[in-house]
């Protein structure tokens, strides 16, 4: 999925260079967007492999092929750069969402548990288990 998402990405970069109006500048920002999104991932990749291995690698070479189609669509290392810290950001705050979902449901059935066995209500205290 990525060699394809990356030949996009290519094409993509192709054309806004050949319309650019400043092809040293815009090309300047092309390579600092794949460095800091493929880049970046990349010395992380390496650094691990060299450290513990091939099979106890961080994060896997597809994270630096990613990173390096990214990096040919968006173009511009400033939005590379909040690419990179926003996708971590999200990351991190559904995790945290999920987190919360699970103990709002995992409190919600204990409730309806303790109704159900204080009441006398069995059967809704057997169908509060099966959740």
């Amino acid at each position: 999925m990525n060699i394809p998402f990356i030949i996009l990405g290519a094409i993509f970069a192709g054309i806004k260079e050949g319309l650019a109006g400043d092809f040293s500048k815009s090309l300047m920002t092309l390579f600092g967007s794949i460095a800091i999104l493929s880049g970046i991932y990349m010395v992380l990749y390496l650094f691990s492999k060299y450290r513990y291995g091939e099979d106890k690698t961080w994060i896997s070479f597809g994270d630096v092929k990613l990173g390096l189609g990214l990096g040919l669509f968006l173009g511009n290392w400033l939005l590379a750069f909040t690419a990179l810290f926003n996708s971590k950001s999200y990351r991190h705050a559904s995790c945290l969402a999920i987190n919360d979902a699970k103990k709002i449901t995992n409190n919600f059935t204990d409730m309806l548990r303790s109704i159900a066995y204080r009441k006398g209500f069995y059967s809704l205290g057997s169908l509060a288990d099966k959740f």
